[in-house]
């Protein structure tokens, strides 16, 4: 049975959507494919607000904890957000091969909202089509927020397809 909104919407909508933002990944990822770095989103596929949700496309990428990033969102303190995370397609080098997402706060240094496994579905081709990752954040201070590599078997040698399959992330106030 669904729950209805009960908070105050920030922005005075009457969906219980406030502000949104759908970034992606608009060409293969073939670099930062380790353990520590992140989906590198350069795309802005949807995006109402500002306030609130501030993605990156344009900085210079960096895995420093705290520093801004390609790829990296400002979450602003005060309203919850739901995270949600498709990674279309990931590549692997060798059967057996591996790699594990999670949401992350960059500014804190603290992995939540549990993870995504992605293991090649085909022994030839090494390819991986997963479904969804999701969570709902409520900061207490403005923090950054990514999409992190915590573990890798054998090695990552792509996120996404150049032209489809390539990774979405949709984060919206609630």
């Amino acid at each position: 049975m669904p729950v209805a909104y009960s908070g105050t919407p920030h922005l005075g909508t009457i969906t219980g959507v406030n502000e949104f933002c759908v970034i992606n990944r608009s060409s293969n990822q073939a670099i930062n494919l380790g353990v520590g770095d992140h989906v590198m989103f350069n795309s802005l596929t949807g995006f109402r607000g500002g306030q609130y949700i501030q993605p990156d496309l344009l900085t210079t990428y960096s895995n420093v904890q705290g520093a801004a990033s390609i790829g990296r969102i400002t979450l602003k303190a005060g309203p919850a957000y739901y995270l949600q995370y498709m990674p279309g397609l990931v590549l692997v080098d060798a059967s057996g091969s591996f790699g594990t997402f999670t949401f992350h706060n960059a500014t804190d240094g603290l992995n939540f909202g549990g993870f995504y496994k992605a293991v090649p579905v085909s022994q030839t081709t090494h390819v991986n089509y997963g479904t969804t990752m999701a969570t709902i954040i409520e900061p207490t201070k403005d923090i950054l927020v990514e999409v992190r590599i915590i573990a890798v078997t054998g090695t990552i040698t792509g996120i996404g397809e150049g032209t489809a399959a390539n990774p979405t992330l949709l984060i919206y106030t609630i």
